[in-house]
Formats: C-alpha cells, sequence, structure tokens
C-alpha cells in the first residue's frame, strides 16, 4: 500500500497531512500529479508551506519499507 504525505521540511520531518493517493494530494495543494510527483522524486521542499512531499510504502505485513 502508497500513502502520500506532506512533511515538516526540517530534520523531524513530521506528519502535516496524510493521503491515500496522490490525485488527492495534488487536488488539495493545488498541483498537477506531474508536479507533485517531480517534488517527490527530487525532495524538494515546497516554500509556500514549509513542507516536502514523501510517498511511504508499506509492507503487507505492517512494516514500512
Amino acid at each position: 500500500m502508497k500513502l502520500y504525505m506532506a512533511v515538516t521540511a526540517d530534520k523531524y520531518e513530521l506528519p502535516v497531512n496524510v493521503f491515500e493517493s496522490l490525485k488527492e494530494m495534488a487536488k488539495f495543494y493545488g498541483m498537477t500529479t506531474a508536479c507533485l510527483n517531480s517534488y517527490i522524486y527530487r525532495g524538494v521542499t515546497r516554500k509556500q508551506e514549509h513542507v516536502r512531499f514523501v510517498r511511504v510504502e508499506e509492507e503487507k505485513d505492517g512494516r514500512e519499507k
């Protein structure tokens, strides 16, 4: 299962928002899915909200990858 998260752009990376789909997250932040994918891949901080976007993949037994 994949989850998409906006986390704080500091060393703690605390979760700000959690989404089940990339499309849902893109709509919330007013971005295209392509732009959001680029932010995730490059690890870029969105300066307006001071957040970074990450994808979290969960294994079937419940542990994170």
